[in-house]
C-alpha cells in the first residue's frame, strides 16, 4: 500500500526516494544472504552469547559486504553484455555441484570429525555419549503402559527397595546409579519424566500429564513395597519463570511451560506460584516420611546458563585454552536461598535425608565458584543437566543413605 500510493510529489514517496535509502535497496538481498552465515559462524565462534554490540556489528558488516557482492558480482552478472547466458548457467552449475558434493561428504562423514583432536572431539559429543549411555528407555518421559522389567535397573534379579523418581535431572543421574547398584548387587526403579516435578497436585501449561505420572509411580512404590525414594529435580525450573542468567554472558533459552498448583490460575504472579509450589513440595515429603517411606532429598543441582562441554571444545579448538568453567558461587546461593529455606524446615519424621550438590560442586575445586568442568573433564552435558562424570560425584552421597 504504501509503494502503490507513493510518487514523487508525496512525502512518502520522497522519503523513498532519498538515495541512502535506494541504495539500501539495491543491497539489501545481498545483504540478507550475508547476515545469517555471519550471525552462525559468529555464535560458533563465540564462547559466550552474542551481545547486542556484537549483534549491530554484524549488521553492519553484512550491509557493507553486500554493497561489495552487488557492486562486483550482483550487478556485473545481471549485464548480458559481460556474462554471458550461457556462462552463466554453467558457473551456476559448477557451483552448485560443488555444494552437493561438499554437502552429501560432510553429511557421510558427519561433519568431517577429523578436523578436532581426540580430546576436542570427545568433549563436544559428549551430549551425544551421555545418552547413550542414560539408558532410559520407555522409563523415561513415562508411559503408563511401561513393563516394570524396563524400569529396574542395577542387579535386575534382586527386588527393588528403591526408586528414583523425578524429572531430567534424575534421569542424568540413572547410568551411574544403575552402575553403582549394580556393583553391590542391588537394583532400583527408574521413574522420571521430562519437565515433571515428582510432586502431586502440580499442573502445567501445556499439560505434560504430570499428575498421572507422580500418582503411578506412588501406587507402584506401594505395591512394590519401596522402602525409598530418591527425589531429584530442577527445582528452580518450577519456581521461576525466563531462563537462568549467570550474569556472565550464559543465558539460557527456556520453554514456555508455566507450573502451578491445583486452584491457582496460570497467570497468578510468580513469587506467589513460587510459594504455593514449594509449600505443596513440602506437604508431599511430609505426607511420604509420615507414612514410612524414606526419602533422599536432593538439593539444587547448580546451573550454567551455558553448554560446558560447547564451550569448552570452543575454547580449546580457537584459543588454545583449557581453562577450568564455572559459575558463582554467591550467584548460586542467591537463586536457591528460597528453596533452601523451604527445604531446610521440612520435617522428615525422621525419615529425610538431605543430600547437596552445592557441597560437592561449589567453593571445593575453585574458591567462590561452582565449577562445570575441571581439568579437561566435563561435569554437565548441556547448561544444567550432570554428566556420567558429574552424577559419579554425586551417587556416592547417595549410596550412604541407602
Amino acid at each position: 500500500m504504501v509503494v502503490a500510493y507513493a510518487n514523487s510529489q508525496n512525502i512518502v514517496g520522497k522519503i523513498l526516494g532519498l538515495k541512502i535509502l535506494v541504495g539500501i535497496g539495491l543491497i539489501s538481498y545481498s545483504s540478507y544472504l550475508w547476515h545469517q552465515p555471519l550471525l552462525a559462524l559468529a555464535r560458533l565462534r563465540s564462547l559466550d552469547n552474542l551481545d547486542e554490540q556484537l549483534v549491530l556489528l554484524i549488521c553492519f558488516l553484512s550491509l557493507a559486504l553486500g554493497y561489495l557482492s552487488w557492486k562486483f558480482i550482483e550487478a556485473p552478472f545481471r549485464n548480458i553484455d559481460l556474462v554471458k547466458t550461457k556462462t552463466l548457467t554453467i558457473a551456476l552449475s559448477v557451483v552448485a555441484l560443488f555444494m552437493i558434493i561438499l554437502g552429501v561428504m560432510g553429511y557421510k562423514n558427519n561433519g568431517f570429525p577429523q578436523r578436532f583432536d581426540e580430546k576436542t572431539a570427545e568433549i563436544a559429543n559428549i551430549t551425544i555419549s551421555h545418552d547413550q549411555l542414560r539408558e532410559d528407555n520407555v522409563c523415561f518421559n513415562f508411559s503408563l503402559g511401561a513393563k516394570l522389567l524396563n524400569c529396574i535397573k542395577g542387579n535386575q534379579n534382586a527386588q527393588p527397595k528403591v526408586m528414583l523418581l523425578g524429572d531430567s535431572h534424575a534421569a542424568s543421574l540413572t547410568y551411574a546409579l544403575s552402575q553403582e547398584f549394580k556393583s553391590r548387587g542391588i537394583s532400583f526403579i527408574n521413574q522420571t519424566k521430562s519437565s515433571c516435578l515428582p510432586i502431586i497436585e502440580i499442573v502445567q501449561s501445556p499439560d505434560k500429564g504430570c499428575s498421572d505420572f507422580v500418582i503411578s509411580s506412588l501406587e507402584k512404590a506401594k505395591e512394590l513395597k519401596i522402602e525409598t525414594i530418591i527425589l531429584v529435580a530442577r527445582w528452580s525450573y518450577y519456581t521461576t519463570e525466563g531462563g537462568f542468567d549467570n550474569k556472565e554472558g550464559g543465558v539460557e533459552e527456556r520453554d514456555s511451560i508455566i507450573n502451578s498448583i491445583e486452584g491457582t490460575q496460570f497467570e497468578t504472579p510468580i513469587e506467589l506460584r513460587k510459594s504455593q509450589i514449594l509449600s505443596k513440595i513440602r506437604e508431599n515429603i511430609e505426607r511420604l516420611t509420615s507414612e514410612g517411606m524414606k526419602i533422599i532429598l536432593i538439593y539444587p543441582i547448580p546451573q550454567n546458563g551455558w553448554t560446558p562441554s560447547t564451550k569448552l571444545a570452543k575454547a580449546m579448538l580457537f584459543n588454545n585454552s583449557s581453562d577450568n568453567i564455572s559459575t558463582s558461587h554467591k550467584l548460586f546461593i542467591e537463586e536457591t536461598k528460597d528453596i533452601y529455606h523451604s527445604f531446610d524446615n521440612i520435617d522428615g519424621n525422621g525419615n529425610l535425608f538431605r543430600i547437596y550438590p552445592e557441597k560437592i560442586f561449589c567453593n571445593t575445586k575453585i574458591e567462590n565458584r561452582c565449577f562445570a568442568t575441571y581439568s579437561n573433564l566435563v561435569y554437565y552435558y548441556d547448561d544444567d543437566h550432570l554428566s556420567n562424570d558429574g552424577a559419579k560425584l554425586v551417587v556416592p552421597e547417595i549410596i550412604k543413605n541407602i
